[in-house]
């Protein structure tokens, strides 16, 4: 058993206990109950609206719930959610109905903060500087754009659906600084003469950044999931990947949100912003290392060094930070349900992160089998154009087209085994002794039909 199929099998029993678990996998889409009103109504209402997972509308409303929290200056929810599901599971769907009920607020606030300034800049003497007041970016976001929206709002979401085509361009603006800026609380902005400014203050203090961006295998390839999941954006992400379906009678009867759950959730999410702005100036909450937190983390320091060498060791390197701006989010949510302030994460709510986390990790078992399928085609892939490499160079030095077998895998570093397998997928022609190099055109590409005969 490989190193892979090992951290797979103990993933699986180690989330098998967590709260509203399923029997781990292969399982129906079965929500997390989180205990909090706002949080539980509003994954109800969008789980009632769309073809969503329970798991992927918990992770993305969580997510704006984090950044709700933290426009009103909250500390420490700062997170990025990445779906990975594949197609129309319903991942542009979840975050568009969070938008809906969570966010849009946030912009309602945004705009009257604008529609204030305007009519200063209009009504005053003095000259005032124009401000950008955009804090939610989506499609059309730019790197410039945030730089500039953390001018004004410290606090900025970009969320990108189908980032596929960007993560591809592997020095796409926008993307290397998402990645760059997780978890800093302070950016440099690029050098530009309009970023100046008249002090010339390139440092802008206090920020914090969320993500959300959705894609999958097949739009990415192996080659950009590796490269953002090694060092890149994946890496800093909490990976969300459904692959369970709801039932044909769980569909939505409709996909439009009734006025009144909108005015109900809107509600909610004024009462946070107030609580929020009540405490904004106090210091952010003291986070004990409770024995359960420790064992926790354990698991995933020793799981990641399971897997050092392979590309799991990478998909596990963020849980720790992520899982902390998530106790936080839990811990403001429910300090607003209640409308008091602990100066202290309770234990208890540091047992619900726990056990969302382990939740959120399920997904992980079937991620993880994308991630051996892909690796295990990556390495093959590389074996036959070595092999081919080997084989030419071979007829090159020879000067001929008849090749013994044991000639082959000897010079390639292969088993007798190991080369008869490749080679059973490689468009030679072969016989019991020799490998013969065709010399018509038409089949000496590696696109031309297969006559072969392995023994």
């Amino acid at each position: 058993m490989n190193i892979l199929e090992n951290a797979k099998k103990s993933l699986q029993s180690f989330t098998k206990n967590s709260n509203a678990s399923s029997e781990v996998t292969n399982c129906k889409d079965i929500p997390f109950h989180f205990g909090i009103d706002v949080l539980d109504r509003l994954i109800t209402f969008i789980h009632e609206h769309t073809v969503s997972s329970n798991l992927q509308i918990s992770s993305v409303t969580t997510l704006c719930l984090s950044y709700t929290c933290s426009y009103v200056n909250l500390k420490g929810c700062e997170s990025y959610v990445f779906d990975l599901s594949p197609g129309a599971t319903g991942k542009d769907s979840a975050f568009d109905r969070a938008y809906d009920l969570v966010l849009k607020p946030v912009m309602e606030m945004q705009n009257e903060k604008k529609a204030q300034y305007d009519y200063q800049r209009q009504s005053s003497d003095e000259k005032l500087a124009q401000k950008s007041f955009h804090c939610i970016h989506t499609a059309d976001a730019t790197e410039q754009g945030v730089i500039a929206g953390f001018d004004n709002t410290k606090a900025q979401f970009v969320a990108i659906g189908e980032v596929g085509s960007k993560l591809k361009n592997k020095e796409h603006p926008l993307i290397n600084f998402i990645t760059r800026v997780y978890g800093k609380n302070n950016i440099v902005k690029p050098n530009y003469k309009k970023d100046l400014g008249a002090g010339g203050d390139l440092t802008i203090d206090g920020i914090s950044l969320f993500f959300y961006g959705n894609s999958n295998f097949q739009m990415l390839g192996k080659s950009t999931f590796k490269h953002h999941l090694v060092g890149g954006l994946l890496n800093r992400c909490i990976l969300v990947y459904n692959t369970k379906t709801r039932l044909f009678e769980d569909r939505p009867d409709s996909y439009d949100i009734s006025p009144e759950v909108l005015k109900e959730s809107h509600f909610s999410i004024h009462r946070l912003m107030i609580y929020g702005e009540k405490n904004a100036s106090k210091a952010k909450p003291k986070l004990i290392k409770t024995d359960l937190y420790v064992e926790f983390d354990r698991y995933i320091y020793d799981l990641t060094n399971q897997c050092s060498g392979s590309e799991l060791e990478y998909l596990f390197k963020r849980v720790m930070q992520n899982l902390n701006a998530v106790i936080y989010t839990l811990h403001y949510l429910l300090g607003a349900q209640e409308d008091v302030w602990w100066d202290e994460v309770q234990e208890s709510t540091i047992v619900l992160g726990i056990n969302y986390m382990k939740y959120v990790l399920e997904g992980y078992d079937a991620l993880i089998d994308e991630i051996i399928g892909a690796s295990a085609e990556e390495r093959e892939e590389g074996a036959v154009a070595k092999l081919h490499s080997v084989i030419f160079s071979l007829s090159k030095k020879q000067n001929c087209s008849k090749l013994k077998h044991r000639d082959i895998y000897r010079a390639a570093h292969l088993t007798r085994q190991e080369y008869d397998k490749l080679v059973l997928n490689m468009h030679y022609k072969t016989d019991k002794k020799f490998l013969h190099i065709l010399t018509e055109p038409s089949m000496t590409s590696v696109t031309c039909d297969k006559t072969k005969e392995v023994s």
